[in-house]
């Protein structure tokens, strides 16, 4: 064989020429459309090492009108909560011969906006997104008609599909527990009920299942959920006529950060309140006390999201529903006693 000037590209043909094939062949096995012997597929994949061949995607993507490439948007990568939901999307993205377009929407819409906007510009063929919507940008996924996917949260009044947790599912699992434990006055920590908070309307409606509607000072709304809402949190706990002597929703990062501010107050957990996160992250096992959550299947949401996305050509949306599981550890604990 002539040896290739250095720096100059190899290409399909240099590869069937060494390999002993045609380029139909070489071809059938970087794209996976046709089965090809096993000893075949293995003298072209080692003919592509020795020569140093690299699939060219940018010209594959220009022929075929096809990117390979989906987006997936997270409102804060530094959360511990999403790197196994990115993991998941990014495996199963993956194992079907495609990219993904990872960005980090800072909780701001104006990012958030941006970003799809980005997303859009660079042709990918689904976007899945770790957060709520605004109308805004409803409307403009809605007007892109690209495949779109809520994940962890709940679909918005357009045709996306969506990976949601069953709230309702999970606080029931929650408040029996600390029924069990002889809690009755239980406060539950969400975003605003006029976000459509699931967790503050799960906990009224698993509430009043139990017959025992819930009073407006347990419902401890806050904007994000973020860790520097602690001390409100305990601060409007200690102010209150009945303090709860329990709460449940709250994320893990929240949640220990609860515990933190608790004990700082003179609070202790689970002597003097129960906490019961949400997400299970590996610090929900390793704090102290370490934190009973509600876990959700993050890797497998993840994963889901870009299975919906791809299966959205010939299935149209589609709408998973993952249930959380309890995992009890020593954050919560029985009711004070009078």
């Amino acid at each position: 064989m002539k040896r290739r000037v250095s720096g100059q590209t190899v290409t399909i043909k240099d590869v069937a020429l060494t390999a002993g094939v045609s380029v139909a062949t070489v071809s059938y096995v970087l794209t996976g459309n046709r089965r090809v012997k096993e000893s075949t597929r293995e003298r072209i994949q080692a003919a592509m090492r020795r020569l140093g061949y690299r699939r060219n995607r940018v010209a594959g993507a220009l022929r075929a009108r096809r990117t390979y490439t989906l987006g997936l948007l997270v409102p804060d990568i530094t959360n511990p909560y999403f790197p196994d939901l990115v993991q998941g999307a990014e495996r199963a993205a993956a194992e079907k011969g495609y990219g993904v377009l990872l960005c980090d929407s800072r909780m701001d819409w104006d990012w958030t906006r941006r970003y799809i906007e980005f997303m859009l510009e660079h042709r990918v063929e689904g976007i899945s997104l770790a957060q709520g919507v605004t109308a805004e940008i409803a409307r403009l996924l809605e007007q892109a008609r690209v495949p779109t996917c809520l994940c962890s949260t709940q679909a918005p009044d357009f045709s996306c599909s969506s990976v949601e947790i069953d709230f309702c599912a999970g606080m029931r699992q929650a408040l029996e527990h600390l029924f069990h434990l002889g809690h009755r006055l239980i406060g539950c920590v969400g975003t605003r009920l006029e976000y459509n908070c699931p967790r503050l309307h799960s906990f009224l409606k698993v509430m009043a299942e139990f017959g025992l509607p819930a009073e407006k000072f347990q419902l401890i709304e806050t904007e994000l959920l973020q860790p520097q809402d602690a001390e409100g949190i305990v601060q409007q706990l200690r102010s209150s006529p009945r303090p709860p002597t329990a709460l449940v929703g709250a994320n893990d990062i929240l949640s220990l950060e609860i515990i933190s501010v608790a004990r700082q107050a003179g609070l202790k957990v689970p002597e003097d309140l129960s906490v019961i996160g949400t997400d299970d992250i590996l610090l929900a096992s390793r704090s102290s006390p370490a934190l009973s959550t509600l876990a959700f299947p993050r890797f497998e949401m993840g994963a889901t999201a870009i299975r919906v996305l791809l299966e959205y050509p010939t299935k149209g949306p589609q709408h998973v529903v993952f249930t959380p599981n309890l995992v009890v550890r020593q954050s919560s604990g029985p009711a004070p006693k009078k």
